[in-house]
């Protein structure tokens, strides 16, 4: 449908009957577009003239209609998307519940059907969940994104890693965007959040969800404001161990030492190793850049580490940095041996091929984030608890965020410059 004719009418003329062409509407779009060229058009008018005229839009072969009319048009919009929503959660949850009974998991089918009142029981623009700890809560849109096959928002990210970080002082968990390191209040925030965890010298690795974005024309990744992937990355406050992963296998983004360096910065003081000190880090890459097949998707190389979240969907990049960091956190020598072993043991990639196949399990960890939300604490050892022959200290369920932690044997994986490039 092409964009109508701005004119004028008679006040006294009736305009089209917006709910009778309810299935005909213009693109949301166009009728922004349309909203803003009537607006333009209002503020044209002398007062004289707007007391007996009015801007419309007049669209052939469809109608006349007022900026007020194209407003409702714009709401009847956010009625149908909401409509496709909640019939799209219907059906998940109807399958989810299904596959939770195959499993014999009453506690789970409990758990998202509070989860599911919670959500259909508020407007979108609700906060739940508030709390002093949580500051504020998050909204009830942010919730529904662990739902289905959605992306989870950067909201709903920075609120489970707000719950991390209020069960811990060893580990620090943060979502980063461009937009956020380029801003001077949040990095005053941030930094003096780190500089409190490094003085009381507890602080042991930083954690972050970065929100890149892949350039499709040259096929350059950088961190951006214009993200569409989440990528996980960790540092120890040493400096002196480094991970980067990312579940689609794309290279480390171009803008990250500049945007990371003022951060490195703040820990050179705490550097064990004088090769910390140096200007360039080295970084362990758990998927090596660029192993693509002739598909154009990755695929796990020899040199990639094999029990990292990989994806083959282009929904589920979130839950890899928030399962990574709440196992550093929760079940640590798991996490070491998922950083630092290229080829871990057949038993030990039986025990967490959930996490490893992200896109294969993505109602499955769904639901667990849902448990999270609905319990207030995150606890990720529903999802690796098969561990047949690995040693018992590795099957224990450490103290969540707290308790001792024995440190794993280092293990042979690829390092790589943060500049690298295949």
């Amino acid at each position: 449908m092409r964009l109508p004719r701005i004119s004028r009418q008679s006040i006294n003329l009736p305009t089209t009957d917006v709910e009778n062409n309810m299935d005909r509407l213009p693109p949301l779009s166009s009728c922004l577009q349309v909203r803003a060229d009537l607006q333009i058009e209002a503020e044209r008018m002398t007062s004289d003239d707007s007391e007996t005229t009015r801007a419309v839009a007049v669209w052939p072969n469809y109608g006349t209609f007022s900026r007020e009319d194209v407003s409702s048009m714009i709401s009847l919009h956010e009625v149908k998307r909401i409509r496709v929503m909640v019939k799209e959660e219907e059906e998940w949850f109807s399958e989810l519940e299904n596959l939770l009974i195959d499993e014999s998991d009453a506690e789970k089918i409990e758990e998202i059907r509070k989860f599911k009142d919670l959500i259909w029981s508020r407007s979108t623009n609700d906060v739940v969940f508030t709390s002093q700890d949580n500051e504020g809560g998050v909204r009830v849109r942010d919730l529904c994104s662990v739902a289905c096959k959605r992306w989870l928002t950067d909201d709903l990210l920075d609120f489970l890693f707000k719950m991390m970080n209020n069960q811990t002082s060893s580990h620090h968990f943060q979502v980063m965007s461009e937009p956020l390191m380029l801003s001077q209040s949040f990095r005053k925030r941030v930094f003096d959040v780190l500089k409190e965890k490094l003085n009381s010298s507890s602080l042991e690795f930083v954690h972050f969800a970065l929100n890149v974005w892949k350039c499709p024309k040259t096929g350059t990744v950088t961190i951006s404001r214009n993200g569409n992937h989440w990528t996980y990355f960790s540092f120890s406050a040493t400096l002196d161990e480094m991970y980067y992963g990312d579940s689609l296998g794309l290279p480390i983004p171009d803008n990250f030492l500049s945007l990371f360096e003022p951060i490195f910065e703040l820990f050179k003081p705490s550097a064990t190793k004088p090769a910390a000190l140096k200007p360039l880090y080295n970084i362990k890459v758990m998927h090596t850049p660029n192993s693509v097949d002739n598909k154009g998707e990755h695929y796990c190389s020899h040199l990639c580490h094999q029990a990292f979240p990989n994806q083959k969907c282009g929904n589920i990049c979130g839950f890899n940095p928030i399962f990574m960091s709440a196992l550093a956190a929760t079940h640590h020598n798991i996490w070491k041996t998922i950083v630092n072993e290229c080829r871990p043991s057949s038993s030990f990639l039986r025990g967490v091929s959930r996490l490893i196949n992200l896109s294969e399990s993505s109602s499955l960890v769904r639901v667990e984030v849902i448990s999270w939300l609905n319990r207030r604490q995150v606890d990720i050892s529903p999802l690796i608890l098969h561990f047949p022959s690995l040693p018992s200290e590795v099957l224990s369920r450490e103290q969540k965020f707290k308790g001792p932690r024995s440190e794993s044997s280092g293990c042979q994986g690829r390092f790589t410059s943060f500049l690298y490039r295949q």
